[in-house]
């Protein structure tokens, strides 16, 4: 009898041990059906003109990734919650350089790095920003863009322990549904550049 109660004990401790290291389900924050409009799929591209100097610089989607990343991740026996992300890196043709873009949940951002809850720049978002300007419509060189955002962009202006995230000087994106960046303005030392959008090929 009483090996047969110690063996009862032994089950009871174990299950009760057992009980006591389940982690809580984790959480899924998918991205918002609202910014599926900006998720472009490879070889789509965009040429911007500045027209005062008549020059030209075609950007071109060279690889998208996409899943989830953990933030914050479940460990002492906390629940975690997976973010579903869209990444697109994009190449410059005739600038020499390339930045990336991502989509999670309910943004778009710039440069961001592995600490994606923290650094890179939003660039684009439906929720109320103080840097965020929302136009009904935009014309550029005769074709017209609705429900653009306007984010003004302050090259000093970024979360302590990241990089700047690509942006050099102050500078303004105009950003459309469909279409991504139609209208850059960089706030040179000698003066504003405007790069437009003139020609594009979007893929989805």
């Amino acid at each position: 009898m009483r090996k047969l109660a110690g063996i009862i004990g032994c089950i009871f401790l174990i299950a009760y041990g057992c009980k006591k290291e389940t982690t809580p389900a984790s959480s899924t924050l998918y991205i918002d059906s609202q910014y599926h409009s900006f998720m472009f799929r490879e070889n789509s591209y965009w040429v911007y003109k500045n027209a005062s100097v008549n020059e030209t610089d075609s950007l071109v989607l060279s690889h998208v990734e996409s899943g989830f990343y953990w933030n914050p991740p479940p460990i002492h026996n906390t629940a975690g919650t997976r973010h579903e992300f869209y990444k697109m890196t994009i190449d410059s043709k005739s600038g020499n350089y390339q930045y990336i873009d991502v989509i999670d949940s309910y943004r778009v951002r710039r440069n961001p790095t592995t600490e994606w809850y923290i650094c890179g720049r939003v660039i684009y978002s439906l929720y109320s920003q103080s840097n965020f300007e929302h136009l009904d419509s935009l014309s550029i060189n005769g074709h017209i863009f609705y429900n653009v955002t306007k984010c003004k962009i302050l090259a000093n202006d970024y979360p302590e322990g990241c990089s700047n995230s690509g942006f050099i000087l102050d500078t303004d994106l105009y950003i459309a549904p469909e279409y991504g960046v139609v209208r850059k303005v960089v706030h040179e030392n000698q003066g504003d550049v405007t790069w437009d959008l003139i020609r594009w090929k979007i893929i989805k």
